[in-house]
């Protein structure tokens, strides 16, 4: 599936749950498996980051 959005109106929630599915369950199952695997070494790290678009204004990834 391809998104191409420019405006906030024309975000549908078959766009906004395909991008969330990426952004949010994406980072929220690598952080599960990791946790599972530094249960068993009983250390680890995850880090976390996001991209420069919080920071800046990208009126062509409205949505994103």
């Amino acid at each position: 599936m391809e998104v191409t959005i420019s405006t906030a109106a024309q975000i549908t929630d078959e766009d906004y749950d395909f991008l969330m599915d990426i952004i949010i369950r994406g980072t929220m199952i690598t952080t599960q498996e990791a946790c599972k695997a530094m249960r068993g070494q009983e250390k680890g790290v995850i880090i976390n980051y996001g991209s420069i678009s919080g920071l800046r204004k990208e009126p062509s990834v409205t949505l994103y």
